[in-house]
């Protein structure tokens, strides 16, 4: 009976043993993320069992407190580290929120945290939201001064003056060009520049400028126009004066050659009819390109033409007659003889 008692009261005296070293690893209750300190060791850890995504897509408190930098998932992490996974995911919810410029003082996070681990939070936070902003600025001012419904206000871009600057001068340099397509647009449709009042000075300047260069641009395309199409009328050959270039001197070559390809279709037509003696009808291109007096000069031609034909013709009859006469009074002759 005492063997049995001393080995019950050993057995008993080794659970105790065992439940007290593994209570002394783990000592300290859990917060609210499921973290404690280890206070045989100083350091801190967190238990698994987490998700790791929000239903808005962000990622946990939890998924990031279970995830070691190191690559190695396990149960253990040590403060710093778990201050570096939570300031990265206050960096990729920054981030996120920037997209449309709602900036939170003090962003909610998907879980609960600490008063240390929401200052490692609102710390990632105010960084990926900066960095993130200073990208998008330039871009976001320029659509929104071309004109285009922006998802941020121009106040969001104030966070930083990198920010606020950068989407100013991208708003600039939309709004100078909206403005100066539009200054080139009334010119070609001759008609009036209208600018707004609130418009900045640089710009205005710019847009008046354009519509001016336009409009003299305009003139002078149509004085080469109009040059190209009298030139074509006179049957010149094509060539470019030399006080037209670029864009001018296009015009020039599409007005010569809109009379010239009408001129060569209305000479051989007027050819044709005056030789065959058809009736004299000028054709309605030649009145729709002012080309009669063409109909009708090569319309005489063709019927001078048609009588030095019949001349020509008639002269080559008298002329074989003449020789065969001839040939006769040879032959009649050398025969008398």
């Amino acid at each position: 009976m005492k063997f049995r008692a001393h080995i019950l009261i050993l057995f008993s005296l080794f659970l105790i043993s065992y439940s007290s070293t593994d209570v002394s690893a783990h000592s300290g209750r859990t917060n609210s993320s499921g973290c404690h300190n280890n206070r045989s060791t100083g350091g801190y850890h967190c238990h698994g069992g987490y998700g790791d995504t929000t239903s808005n897509g962000r990622s946990t408190v939890e998924s990031y407190k279970d995830s070691d930098l190191n690559g190695v998932n396990d149960s253990y992490q040590d403060l710093q580290e778990i201050g570096i996974n939570i300031e990265n995911m206050g960096f990729k919810d920054g981030e996120q929120d920037a997209e449309y410029g709602s900036f939170q003082e003090n962003p909610k996070t998907p879980g609960e945290l600490s008063n240390a681990e929401y200052g490692w939070y609102k710390e990632g936070y105010k960084k990926g939201y900066k960095t993130k902003i200073d990208g998008i600025a330039y871009e976001q001012g320029y659509q929104k001064g071309l004109g285009f419904k922006s998802t941020i206000t121009p106040e969001k871009f104030a966070i930083t003056s990198k920010a606020k600057a950068k989407f100013n001068s991208g708003y600039l340099k939309g709004q100078t060009e909206k403005w100066i397509y539009t200054a080139k647009l009334a010119a070609s449709e001759s008609k009036p520049l209208s600018l707004p009042k609130d418009l900045p000075k640089d710009v205005t300047n710019l847009a008046k400028d354009a519509y001016e260069k336009s409009l003299s641009n305009i003139k002078k395309e149509e004085e080469a126009y109009q040059e190209g199409l009298s030139s074509a009328r006179k049957e010149e050959d094509y060539s470019v004066p030399t006080k037209y270039e670029g864009l001018s001197a296009l015009y020039y070559q599409k007005g010569y050659y809109t009379i010239f390809n009408q001129l060569i279709n209305i000479k051989n037509t007027a050819l044709k009819e005056g030789w065959s003696g058809e009736k004299y009808k000028v054709p309605s291109a030649a009145e729709e390109y002012n080309l009669q007096y063409i109909y009708q000069k090569y319309y005489e031609e063709g019927k001078r033409k048609k009588i030095i034909d019949k001349i020509y013709k008639v002269g080559m009859i008298f002329l074989i007659l003449a020789c065969i006469l001839f040939i006769v009074f040879i032959t009649y002759k050398i025969r008398k003889k």
